[in-house]
């Protein structure tokens, strides 16, 4: 090992330098080389477990003496020979470990050194599945993760690429694996977009990706599918824009690497120039000034909190010793004046944090709702309104302790303690080790039984992130269960009383230690060794007697001040978790927005809808739609066809500009529709859903949720139009009753919402299988109400039952985002395709 103080430590810790020899070298890619080594020393006997991985040291790229560390994952190690593989990221500008590995020959030497990454280790019994999220950084401890999963458990590998060739990287085979690769984004959401809506509880996540999109995607898997560190491994590989590594003399090869870190992260490659992030997608950005602020006078005033304690510690012992009464005054009345102006100043400085998070939580609310506004309309379609408040609501009012209270509480919690030990030094360092020594051997005791209740903790962590969801679905399941029983769904009361007995069992294992714990760090354990070490010392003379009153008074809460810095560390995992969910809300894509928005052309000529080339898919690397192009006969009934999951909801969302497409574009009159002016648009098209949506209010204030301006007359005139005026005036107070989405059936829902189309006059109407939710009594008068509604207009119906669009002018039949075959209906059957088959299976279910 090196010299000097960063040695000694890494010797303390175990860690041993290994040389590796390369044998060979391979080009995988045209950014991707494979050295293979030998080395004698350095891998496990036993084995390696996945994603191992080991610290090589590189020499400067322009010459220096200093060396850089770097991370890289094993491959393919083989302890009986000493053999193994890695794989360098090579790009340009060159960082050292890149460009040694372009122009490493066979016979190069590496030094390469153990500390940590021993590998992720698989469950037993498996989880539900692995889902692994990185890059071509990662790529291979991807790889061995797969290679290593047994069959009959689901892998799902999400990988971002930036090289057109990285995704014809080789990947292991598996039965169970399915593999999404997508292009990098610069404000790196591609890997957590590409997650999708995808139900992950119950799985075991592995997430090594760049910074940014290591923490979105940590955020995500968190907050929508309950992982936590007992299911979710989460570390950043690399950083954009930022060479990482530490930097030590070439003589001196000691330090450990900050972190596990793949070659990509000393540059960007040249085709993907390195983008910086955003300041404003960090929640607390706006907030580090106050931080740093607050923590410099939380500084001070610690430490002047501390200086009453220490006079009247003083004043006790002068007390002893006969000091006269002018002495003893003096140091009391500046004892209490220092603790009364402490004491303001720090209500002072509250009181200012607490005005400060009131500004910012209203600056951050503004800044939510804004984000709200620009965010595509199909995304609040895909979650509960629970969400939507918590994100708004509850998720701002969780960071009130990080702004106000987390820099104080952890300044103060360090900061007294320490000064306190100073003070107890400067009086008898002796004694003030013998006062340590209590915490020194609660924090042994404590680590060592956290190493012990690792396995055991995992496994609660586990409980913790499957419970919500198998709760869930315990409840949606009632019918079944009730059948069935509760293993036919999920045997929910079965995992809780399996873990009520874990729990008790590792009580029952644990509590002698932890009570040991606990008397350790109790005051009159300190008070106890004081008084027992204090009166040998003063016996044999090696400190004064008035000495002890400070150890007395200030040495017996000490181990609680100390330990207090853990208990405020706590207090900031809720207001993490709620700043990583707002995060990942606030780097959301938004609909485009033009600099200068147009409004369409007005006038008698009835509207022109076309898709030009469309790609459009929910998650990246998962197109739905593919090159779509399509015309929508003005004034004319369009309607859209097709098996299951073939896209028919998707063109109607983006004709309605729900979402923006990531290719081509929908036009209106010719015009793209995200040139338009955005209020101008949703009057030009009405959109009327399988699943209404009313807001809680006044019918009437339903029925002119878009034109708020409306007349009575108006109103009525549009809910007679709709066929649902008689039932509104059925109502016990007519327009005036108000309603939530309960209120009404779904039938009649249908109908408000034709109303409130008809009301607007728009001239294209996109209908989602508007009488899907309409009850037999009610469906005609949804399908009269429509009949008037789309009179005249351009339509465009996504149909699921086939004989509720006969009659449409044309019918595009959809199979897998492509446009299988168009035409009416007869053209259609005449032409014996998909269509005939299926319109064959609908007649036969009629029948």
């Amino acid at each position: 090992m090196g010299r000097g103080f960063q040695g000694a430590v890494l010797r303390a810790l175990g860690a041993k330098e290994h040389l590796a020899t390369v044998t060979r070298i391979e080009w995988i890619s045209s950014a991707v080389v494979r050295l293979d080594f030998t080395s004698e020393t350095l891998l496990y006997p036993d084995g390696e477990r996945p994603s191992a991985w080991i610290r090589a040291w590189f020499p400067d790229v322009d010459g220096g003496s200093k060396q850089y560390q770097r991370g890289y994952t094993l491959v393919d190690p083989d302890p009986a020979a000493g053999t193994f593989g890695i794989y360098f990221l090579v790009h340009q500008p060159a960082g050292p470990a890149s460009n040694w590995a372009v122009h490493a020959a066979p016979g190069d030497e590496l030094v390469m050194q153990r500390m940590g990454g021993d590998g992720w280790e698989l469950d037993d019994p498996q989880p539900a599945g692995y889902l692994l999220v990185g890059d071509v950084a990662s790529w291979p401890g991807i790889c061995s993760i797969i290679a290593a999963a047994p069959p009959g458990v689901g892998v799902r590998a999400f990988l971002e690429y930036t090289h057109d060739d990285d995704p014809q990287l080789s990947i292991p085979d598996h039965p169970d694996l399915e593999v999404t690769w997508v292009p990098r984004r610069p404000d790196g959401r591609a890997l957590v977009d590409a997650l999708g809506d995808d139900d992950y509880r119950g799985w075991k996540s592995w997430v090594a990706a760049e910074s940014t999109a290591t923490r979105l995607v940590r955020a995500k898997l968190t907050g929508d599918h309950g992982h936590n560190k007992g299911t979710m491994h989460a570390q950043a590989y690399w950083i954009r824009g930022r060479a990482m590594g530490k930097q030590v003399e070439a003589e001196e090869l000691a330090g450990v690497a900050e972190a596990e870190v793949a070659a990509a992260a000393e540059g960007a490659p040249a085709a993907a120039p390195a983008v910086p992030i955003d300041d404003g997608t960090s929640v607390l950005r706006p907030a580090r000034p106050a931080f740093i602020l607050s923590a410099l006078i939380a500084l001070v005033l610690a430490a002047l909190a501390v200086v009453p304690l220490v006079l009247f510690a003083e004043l006790a012992r002068r007390l002893v010793d006969g000091a006269d009464r002018e002495q003893l005054v003096q140091v009391g009345v500046t004892g209490v004046i220092v603790l009364l102006v402490g004491t303001g100043l720090s209500a002072v400085l509250i009181t200012v944090l607490h005005f400060y998070d009131q500004f910012f939580a209203a600056a951050l609310r503004r800044r939510v709702m804004e984000k709200f506004t620009r965010l595509p309309l199909g995304w609040f379609l895909g979650r509960r309104s629970a969400e939507v408040r918590k994100l708004a609501q509850d998720d701002i009012n969780s960071l009130h302790y990080l702004v106000t209270h987390a820099a104080v509480d952890l300044v103060t919690a360090v900061v007294t303690p320490l000064a306190i030990l100073g003070y107890l030094f400067s009086v008898n360092w002796t004694l003030a080790l013998i006062l340590l020594v209590p915490v020194v051997v609660y924090l042994v005791l404590m680590i060592r039984l956290a190493a012990g209740d690792k396995p055991r903790l995992q496994r609660v962590l586990q409980w913790n992130a499957t419970l919500p969801g198998d709760a869930e679905r315990y409840i949606a399941g009632q019918p079944v269960s009730r059948v069935f029983g509760d293993q036919a769904t999920v045997d929910l009361p079965g995992e809780v009383s399996a873990l009520v007995g874990f729990l008790k069992q590792w009580q029952h294992d644990t509590i002698d230690r932890k009570a040991i714990l606990i008397q350790l760090n109790r005051p009159m354990t300190s008070m106890v060794l004081v008084a027992l070490a204090g009166t040998g010392l003063i016996v044999i003379g090696w400190m004064p007697a008035a000495a002890i009153l400070p150890f007395l008074i200030l040495g017996t809460s000490f181990g609680d001040r100390l330990l207090a810095a853990s208990y405020a560390a706590n207090g900031l995992r809720e207001g993490m978790a709620a700043k990583a969910g707002l995060d990942l809300l606030l780097t959301t894509p938004e609909l485009a927005r033009p600099d200068a928005a147009v409004s369409p052309a007005v006038g008698a000529t009835r509207a022109a809808v076309r898709f030009e080339r469309v790609t459009f898919g929910y998650t990246a690397g998962r197109a739905v739609l593919s090159d779509f192009t399509l015309a929508l006969p003005p004034g004319g009934t369009t309607a859209v066809v097709g098996p299951s999951g073939a896209g028919k909801s998707t063109v109607a969302a983006l004709a309605a500009r729900l979402w923006d497409p990531d290719a081509g574009a929908v036009t209106l009159d010719g015009t793209d529709l995200r040139l338009l002016d955005e209020q101008v648009l949703r009057r030009q098209i009405a959109v009327v859903l399988q699943d209404v949506q009313l807001v809680h209010g006044t019918v009437a204030e339903n029925i002119a949720l878009g034109m708020p301006g409306a007349t009575r007359e108006q109103i009525v005139d549009a809910a007679r139009t709709a066929y649902i005026a008689e039932v509104i005036e059925g109502l016990a107070d007519g327009y005036d009753t108000v309603i939530d989405r309960d209120s009404l059936s779904g039938g009649q829902r249908q109908r408000v919402a034709i109303a409130r189309a008809i009301l607007g006059d728009p001239r294209v109407v996109v209908l989602d299988e508007a009488t899907a939710a309409a009850d037999p009594d009610s469906e005609w008068e949804v399908r009269q109400g429509l009949t008037r509604l789309l009179e005249g207009r351009t339509v465009l119906v996504v149909a699921h039952r086939l004989h509720t669009v006969a009659q449409a002018d044309l019918i595009v039949v959809l199979d897998d985002g492509r446009i299988a075959e168009q035409g009416t209906q007869p053209e259609l059957l005449a032409a014996g395709g998909l269509y005939s088959r299926l319109h064959g299976r609908a007649m036969e279910a009629l029948s």
